[in-house]
């Protein structure tokens, strides 16, 4: 078998240390939820602490982000799917997205500046 961490992957990039110790938190709070027999929860990092908070509470609640966002719209151009489109208009923002990628994708420049020795 093989996992995936989707936190990086949605974001389009690698995990950084943060993800990485984020994930054994959830993963150690998780273990504690089991053998506490706390079922019918869903975990939460609110500040720096992870905790839990019921389904229903958890749900209760939508949060949105507008169509228009710039956010939304910096998604779209990168070629990220926000599931809230046809078949046919994702292909058009494809097309869109594809100098845009191919500028993030580009290796950068290294700088010419030399480091001054203290």
């Amino acid at each position: 078998t093989r996992y995936c961490v989707l936190g990086h992957t949605q974001r389009g990039g690698s995990p950084v240390p943060f993800d990485r110790i984020l994930g054994m938190r959830f993963g150690v709070e998780a273990v504690k939820c089991v053998s506490r027999k706390e079922f019918g929860v869903s975990l939460i990092l609110k500040g720096p602490d992870v905790g839990t908070v019921s389904i229903e509470e958890a749900v209760s609640h939508r949060r949105v982000v507008e169509p228009q966002s710039q956010i939304v719209q910096t998604a779209r151009d990168l070629g990220i799917i926000l599931g809230d489109r046809g078949p046919d208009e994702l292909h058009c923002d494809r097309k869109q997205a594809a100098p845009a990628r191919a500028a993030a994708k580009a290796p950068r420049k290294a700088s010419k500046t030399k480091g001054r020795k203290s």
